[in-house]
C-alpha cells in the first residue's frame, strides 16, 4: 500500500515498521510462549508472560506479501529494507512468518533473499538472466513462459 511513497522512504518504512516490528513481536511472543509453557508446567499458574503469548498468536501463519520486490531488495544498491527482508526471510520461519515476493526482475534481487524466500512470483520474463534465476529458484512462472526462449 506504499505505491505513492518515494522508493527511499518505502525502504525505511519496510525496514523499521513492518519487518522489524513483525519479526520482533513474533520472536518475543514465541520466546514468551516457550517460557510460559515451562513456568506453567512447573507451578500451574498464569504468569505475566501469558499476556505476551496472547498478543501475537504463534499458531497462525503471518504472510508478508511484497510486489516490485526488486525496488526494495535490489542486489546492486545498499538498502536497509534489503537487510531487513533478508533477516525476515532467514529468521521468520522459526516464528511462523512467511514471505512472498513478486517481481519482474528476479536477477536484480539480492541472492540471499532469493535463496530464503518461500514464494516468488515472477512476471513477463524476457531477460535470460531473469529466466535463469527464476528457473533455478523454482519460482512460480507464468503459463506462457517457455524455458527454451
Amino acid at each position: 500500500m506504499l505505491a505513492r511513497v518515494p522508493d527511499e522512504l518505502k525502504k525505511v518504512i519496510v525496514a523499521v515498521s513492518y519487518n522489524g516490528r513483525i519479526l520482533r513481536e513474533r520472536r518475543d511472543a514465541s520466546l514468551a510462549q516457550k517460557a510460559h509453557r515451562s513456568r506453567f508446567a512447573n507451578n500451574g499458574r498464569r504468569t505475566q508472560q501469558s499476556e505476551r503469548v496472547d498478543k501475537v498468536p504463534k499458531s497462525h501463519a503471518t504472510w508478508l506479501l511484497m510486489d516490485e520486490a526488486h525496488v526494495l531488495a535490489g542486489a546492486d544498491e545498499p538498502s536497509v529494507a534489503r537487510e531487513a527482508l533478508v533477516k525476515y526471510a532467514k529468521e521468520g520461519r522459526n516464528y511462523g512468518l512467511s514471505l512472498a515476493l513478486a517481481t519482474q526482475q528476479p536477477s536484480a534481487l539480492d541472492p540471499r533473499l532469493m535463496s530464503q524466500v518461500e514464494t516468488a512470483i515472477v512476471h513477463q520474463l524476457t531477460d535470460p538472466r531473469d529466466a535463469n534465476v527464476a528457473k533455478k529458484r523454482n519460482a512460480f512462472l507464468p503459463c506462457r513462459f517457455s524455458p527454451g526462449r
